[in-house]
């Protein structure tokens, strides 16, 4: 069990301690978890929350080949990519099934920083090692290196007051000082909205992690914790990886098609089954948001029913506002607003409507 750097700082300031993956990391802040985690949406939506993202890999990528090796392994354009601009892909196969995602972001011509989402830097370069040696990428794993990040429409004013740069859209990037690049031993913003309600990654050497957590709450920042950022994607109808999916998932199937891949670049791995799916249709299932007639909180792959017929399952579910909102993979024909479903699990149903986000 790995636990975050600030693990000491979290347990004095009355973090909830729980784990998530292999990591020990704050599931709220507060002895009353359920009023803690209702007190962190609210703070999020109204101003901003930060969040420790330990759990998170960060790795940094180079190499003369470096763009076209990019461009021809994941589903995003990086060829002509300018420094201080980053997009978000999904990592496929070479049958175009989802095995994790990574958001670029080009610091210079031949060096990139990858923030990684459902693998580890020791996976992706077990994955890709051949790859990289015919090209000659190196990928090093940034181990002094840590992730925050913060979440709300007050996010710019927290940057503004801790004299961080502001970057100006999505996935834009810089870095504190004089050396756009740089990496190591400086604080670096990616504008990164992971909740649909604005936000921004803070990637923060290890020495300074501290000191930039506490300097984030004086500046107006409400600690959160995973539980209340998962409600809030949840709500906002955003699958996660490998939360919300399956070894056998397709990219059109988690609506990864929508953000997450070029479908005017040249060729990269698993770019015939994804262009044919975008193409022709030939969707099946798809990920889409339920809002449950009861407040219990149903399991985790929970079977879901339309007209006594199964349709899909569920894949994660979070209480807010009083309500259970949850996300599951449904079959062709349960997808439109209305559409009447029912959740069982063992013994126990209960009616949800979809409500696509």
């Amino acid at each position: 069990m790995h636990k975050t750097p600030l693990f000491a700082s979290h347990v004095a300031g009355g973090a909830d301690m729980d784990t998530f993956g292999d990591w020990l990391l704050p599931a709220a802040f507060g002895t009353d978890r359920d009023a803690a985690v209702a007190a962190e949406i609210a703070a999020v939506r109204a101003g901003c929350g930060i969040t420790d993202l330990a759990a998170t890999s960060l790795i940094a990528a180079e190499g003369e080949e470096l763009r076209r090796w990019l461009n021809g392994m994941f589903t995003n354009k990086y060829i002509d990519m300018e420094p201080g601009q980053g997009a978000r892909s999904v990592i496929v196969d070479d049958r175009g099934r989802v095995q994790g995602l990574v958001d670029w972001y080009a610091l210079t011509e031949h060096r990139f920083l990858g923030v990684l989402e459902g693998v580890d830097a020791d996976w992706f370069r077990d994955r890709f090692q051949m790859f990289l040696m015919l090209d000659d990428i190196d990928v090093e794993a940034l181990d002094d290196l840590s992730l925050l990040h913060l979440a709300g429409p007050g996010t710019d004013a927290v940057l503004a007051a801790l004299h961080l740069p502001v970057p100006p859209a999505d996935h834009a990037h810089q870095a504190v000082g004089d050396d756009p690049a740089a990496l190591h031993g400086t604080i670096r913003v990616l504008r990164r909205d992971r909740v649909g309600l604005g936000g921004a990654d803070l990637v923060v050497p290890k020495e300074v992690l501290d000191s930039t957590w506490g300097a984030a709450v004086a500046a107006g920042a409400t600690p959160t914790g995973f539980l209340a950022m998962d409600a809030l994607r949840i709500f906002a109808g955003r699958p996660a990886w490998p939360q919300d999916g399956t070894d056998k998932s397709m990219v059109h199937e988690l609506r990864y098609n929508e953000d997450c891949v070029s479908f005017t670049k040249g060729c990269y791995l698993g770019q015939e089954t994804i262009n044919r799916i975008e193409r022709r249709g030939g969707v099946r299932k798809k990920i889409t948001r339920l809002l449950l007639a009861e407040d219990a909180l149903p399991p985790v792959g929970a079977t879901v029913f339309r007209d006594g017929q199964e349709v899909g399952r569920l894949t994660s579910a979070a209480r807010i506002d009083g309500q259970v909102w949850a996300l599951a993979t449904l079959r062709e024909g349960c997808w439109d607003d209305g559409v009447r479903v029912e959740v069982r699990a063992g013994d126990r149903s209960v009616d949800a409507t979809v409500h696509p986000a």
